[in-house]
């Protein structure tokens, strides 16, 4: 599961309320039922974007896509980074690495 606000939307917002907002979703992201992983991008200035992975226990490792994009790191049930595109090209390039390569599974 992934989400994200698209410009449209946050030029009605400060930084730091979409910032507290995305804050928020990271933590909801382990509580929806069926959902064992997901990520939340977040808008900054200078079409810079973060990126926030949560993962479940025996799920997968959240660590692996910044780690091995080379954009952050963090630890297997939670990690993050930042990636100089705007929120919808950052969301493109994760799609793009997780069709070429597989997750790591959690045991």
């Amino acid at each position: 599961m992934t989400s994200y606000l698209d410009d449209s939307y946050t030029k009605n917002y400060s930084l730091e309320s979409i910032e507290s907002a995305a804050h928020i979703f990271s933590i909801y992201l382990k509580s929806i039922n069926g959902v064992d992983w997901g990520f939340v991008l977040t808008p900054r200035e200078n079409n810079v974007t973060s990126l926030s992975f949560r993962s479940l226990p025996n799920s997968v490792s959240s660590r692996q896509i910044p780690e091995e994009m080379n954009i952050g790191g963090g630890h297997d049930g939670a990690a993050g980074g930042k990636i100089n595109l705007p929120p919808k090209q950052a969301l493109e390039n994760v799609i793009f690495w997780m069709k070429k390569n597989k997750p790591r599974i959690l045991q």
